[in-house]
């Protein structure tokens, strides 16, 4: 659904509040319902910005809202997880979404050294109040491997124990090393694959991906890096730091954001080790940042109304279903977004005898939508199809 994005990217007023994004102030825009508001987020990104980077109240918000963004925007787009186990490391539980964490990390540097293309990051407060590790102590606990390198595998292996991997006799997970000779199989949890390190006497022959189920090689690697697990858990900074120059920051529901932020901390055992929710947004809105809310946001200086809605709940069967899509698309343009192509010809199926249909004012949609919305400046209703049966 990138001409949505593209339509609202071009609408004069929207690309006000982009130039002030641009220029390192803060903006706000009213009236963002349901799934409208990734619609949005992706109009922002569309840009030009670095990284945006989208804050969301809580943290079970975020697949959601990645599967919304991505139906908007054809940019990368990576969720950046709470830690379900606080910070500490009290078992290898959470070494995965610490993996995912640093993963982030490292891409963010990677865009800011222009190696990458931009990207969009879908976090929640309670993710931004665990600290991170600093630049400098994550360049300091990374190491390079690269084919024909010259080194020990005995050595290698002491590292990596003395850095918080542990020894298997065939890894699985995320954190464990295996050796049987002159392989030595390696699962970093910042790893989207473990990768197998062959050597011939001390020089590093190949590397390789490889899928843990199969066994089969996924693809053959010149280089990676790998970072001390023990590493992931000296956290100490805040994710804003990582965000290129020139990067936005956009926030949802910046009274409910404050709420849960307060009520995480109180929760949290090892809160002393945890930022403030004052420090953080301080690090979130040193550059341009956007306020999205579904009633007014405040008083900035740059707020922009936009004419979206919640869409009424359908009910009743097929026919009932089938006179209420009628109604939408005697002036309406009615987009039907479903998670399947079968479900797409369910859907045309039992919508094939409409007035709509004939006249062209439905469309379906691959993919993923939590929450529908009415756009009423453009005539345009978007839903999931489990709205329409709910």
């Amino acid at each position: 659904m990138l001409d949505l994005t593209r339509l609202l990217a071009n609408q004069t007023d929207f690309m006000d509040t982009v130039s002030a994004l641009q220029e390192g102030q803060g903006a706000s825009v009213d009236g963002v319902w349901g799934s409208s508001c990734a619609l949005v987020s992706a109009a922002v990104s569309s840009q030009g910005f670095p990284v945006n980077l989208i804050v969301l109240p809580r943290g079970r918000q975020i697949d959601d809202f990645v599967d919304d963004l991505t139906l908007f925007t054809d940019q990368e787009v990576f969720a950046f997880p709470v830690l379900d186990t606080g910070t500490s490391r009290e078992s290898y539980g959470n070494d995965d979404q610490h993996g995912e964490r640093i993963r982030i990390l490292k891409r963010l540097i990677e865009v800011d050294q222009r190696h990458v293309k931009p990207c969009t990051i879908v976090t929640s407060i309670q993710a931004l109040l665990q600290p991170v590790p600093t630049r400098a102590s994550l360049a300091a606990s990374t190491r390079s491997l690269q084919v024909g390198d010259v080194l020990e595998i005995e050595g290698l292996q002491t590292w990596l124990v003395e850095n918080g991997f542990h020894a298997t006799s065939a890894v699985e997970l995320p954190g464990e090393f295996s050796r049987r000779g002159g392989i030595l199989d390696i699962y970093a949890p910042e790893w989207e694959q473990p990768v197998r390190l062959e050597f011939w006497d001390e020089e590093l022959e190949s590397l390789r991906q490889f899928d843990v189920r199969t066994q089969r090689s996924i693809e053959t690697l010149n280089r990676a890096e790998l970072t001390s697990i023990e590493s992931y858990y000296r956290g100490e900074d805040h994710l804003a730091s990582f965000l290129p120059r020139g990067s936005t920051v956009t926030i949802v529901e910046m009274a409910d954001l404050d709420i849960q932020a307060r009520e995480f901390l109180k929760r949290e055992d090892d809160f002393r080790r945890l930022h403030q929710t004052r420090e953080v947004m301080q690090s979130l809105t040193r550059e341009g940042y956007l306020l999205l809310s579904s009633l007014a946001a405040g008083e900035l200086q740059h707020d922009l109304k936009l004419a979206f809605e919640s869409v009424e709940r359908f009910s009743g069967d097929v026919d009932s279903i089938s006179l209420q899509v009628e109604r939408i698309g005697n002036d309406h343009q009615l987009v039907i977004v479903c998670p399947t192509k079968a479900e797409i010809q369910r859907m045309k199926e039992i919508l094939q005898d409409t007035r709509a249909t004939d006249r062209q004012r439905i469309r379906y949609e691959l993919g993923y939508l939590k929450q529908g919305f009415h756009w009423v400046s453009q005539k345009t209703v978007v839903l999931s199809v489990g709205e329409l049966f709910q």
